[in-house]
């Protein structure tokens, strides 16, 4: 489970990175970073607390 966060969290580093480099000149890239940011977080928070679950079982 661990190896599916750390991914998790490259993937959406990677997305931040790149909505950065390609929409830098947009007006609202401020919003989509924060938007990027609220969604990687309720994501994260998701798979940590499925990890936690599922390790209590076994």
């Amino acid at each position: 489970m661990k190896k599916i966060i750390i991914i998790n969290a490259l993937i959406w580093g990677v997305l931040l990175l790149g909505s950065a480099a390609l929409f830098r000149d947009h007006p609202n890239v401020k919003y989509s970073f924060f938007g990027i940011l609220i969604a990687y977080s309720i994501i994260h928070g998701l798979l940590a607390n499925f990890a936690k679950r599922n390790k209590v079982k076994t």
